[in-house]
């Protein structure tokens, strides 16, 4: 049993005097089956202090280990809790700097902390800074001039450890708290940041027309150098450029028309890491300023293995039009699909260069408002191997019948997240001709992984697709897809 689950379990009166279990047995005794004293003792035996004898390096040393991977904003943090159980424990907490490298801040009464953990981690040890005012600001909502307030004194109270930070998140309700709080960074020198994540909730606030507008502010204008994990919803809000060489995770969500970015700036910030592997854009910029590049790609991402675009067709379509990533492994697309028509009907694509721009291919995500232009995607990444249908509708399962049987010959994995009952005939009917054929022709589909759901429902009234296929539940241990196994795992 952990050390904190122990703690909480025990009168902390008397947490001095327990006595470990005896394992001496006389030849007239037998000895009986035992669980370790701790975890059954509600009220401890009287003995010898031992653990106040222990130096008071082991027992810091037990405290980092002890430290819990999660925090939970109503319960008081397990380094308090230590400081308080006795003078001597106190005397080793407050004595002992990384007890107080990770500070999480939820509320204005969290935020008062942020000074004696600053102090009681020294001036050495990195930190990690969370900041989780979601729920205060929910319930804050027209609270204008304390949520400003709470920002500010964490810009001031955070600005000058800046260097000192590794990871730096954010979760807020209103845009406008992140906003303010990383105002205040614009010449830090962010030397051991390695994470930044920014999310939000609402872009606007209900108490006040005259929020300030995000714009474009520079943060960390002296260097992020070791920053390789980068997700955010203030797309206008970024390190330089000079500081994102060495990133491999780039997330820029949440943008929109009102961006300051276009069509130079954003490639700038795309090309700008020299290993980027895993890219994420969900919203739009100013797409008059973004060329329609119908000739062939004019930058290249030579290391990105996932690329996810999210939400807008036109902006997806001119993107991997202006694109080349010939190692990218990962396809991610979720938007209608009658956005995306230019892409299809661009010459490029009609070319050799169009073709062999995404040629290593393997792992495509499309949208699923309907299937019609399934024949399209499979004439633009014919390379596929895997073909996931996140939420599909099989009232048109013709169509994927016709792309599965006159295209797409390496794909041999089908993967169906989530589908509608009253349309499970299509798929069984779409299902039974596809498999077939596909074994016929040299190319059979070997692998269906599905829905837990759907797959016992399909084992039970199409037991037939069933025994064609390696059926199974879809899981990350099957389905390794970057996407599909999340974002926040990339990091590790």
């Amino acid at each position: 049993m952990s050390l904190h689950h122990w703690v909480a379990g025990l009168h902390l009166s008397n947490l001095f005097s327990v006595q470990p279990v005896s394992n001496e047995t006389t030849p007239e005794q037998q000895p009986e089956p035992q669980q370790p004293e701790w975890k059954n003792i509600e009220e401890p035996p009287d003995g010898p202090n031992y653990i106040a004898t222990l130096p008071p390096e082991l027992l810091a040393h037990t405290f980092s280990l002890s430290l819990p991977s999660r925090r939970f904003p109503t319960q008081v943090p397990f380094e308090v809790t230590l400081s308080h159980v006795s003078e001597f424990w106190r005397d080793v907490a407050l004595n002992t700097p990384n007890l107080w490298t990770k500070i999480n801040i939820y509320s204005p009464r969290s935020s008062g902390l942020i000074t004696e953990y600053l102090r009681r981690s020294g001036q050495r040890l990195l930190l990690d800074i969370d900041i989780d005012t979601y729920t205060f600001e929910k319930s804050t909502a027209t609270m204008l001039k304390k949520q400003i307030s709470l920002a500010e004194a964490l810009s001031k109270e955070l600005a000058p450890q800046v260097s000192r930070i590794r990871n730096l998140s954010f979760f807020c309700y209103f845009k406008i708290t992140p906003t303010v709080v990383l105002s205040g960074f614009p010449q830090s020198s962010a030397l051991c940041l390695q994470r930044f994540v920014v999310k939000y909730d609402s872009p606007t606030h209900p108490a006040s027309s005259n929020v300030p507008q995000a714009g474009r502010v520079p943060i960390f204008e002296n260097g992020s150098p070791h920053l390789s994990f980068l997700e955010t919803d203030l797309p206008d809000v970024l390190p330089s450029t000079s500081s994102l060489r060495n990133l491999t995770t780039l997330c820029l969500h949440s943008l929109d028309e009102s961006s300051q970015h276009t069509y130079a700036s954003f490639v700038e910030v795309l090309t700008a890491p020299h290993s980027l592997l895993y890219l994420s854009v969900q919203g739009t910029i100013k797409l008059n300023s973004w060329p329609m590049h119908q000739g062939g790609p004019t930058f290249e991402l030579s290391k990105l293995k996932a690329l996810r675009l999210l939400d807008d067709g036109l902006m997806a379509a001119k993107m991997l039009l202006s694109m080349c990533a010939p190692d990218m492994e990962s396809l991610w697309l979720d938007f209608r699909t009658r956005e995306f028509t230019s892409f299809f009907d661009s010459p490029q694509m009609t070319m050799a260069v169009g073709l062999s721009k995404f040629r290593a291919l393997k792992y495509l995500t499309i949208p699923n408002d309907n299937f019609r232009a399934l024949e399209s995607f499979a004439k633009a990444f014919p390379t596929i191997t895997h073909l996931h249908l996140p939420h599909p509708v099989f009232w048109q399962a013709d169509q994927l019948q016709k792309a599965l049987k006159t295209h797409w010959a390496f794909v041999h994995t089908i993967v169906i997240s989530m589908t509608r009952e009253s349309r499970l005939e299509s798929l069984y009917s779409a299902l039974n001709e596809i498999l077939p054929h596909r074994r016929r022709t040299g190319h059979p589909i070997q692998t269906l992984l599905i829905d837990k759901d759907l797959f016992g429902t399909m084992a039970r009234n199409a037991p037939k697709i069933i025994k064609q296929v390696n059926a199974e539940a879809v899981s990350p241990q099957n389905y390794h897809e970057i996407w599909w196994n999340k974002v926040d795992r990339l990091e590790q």
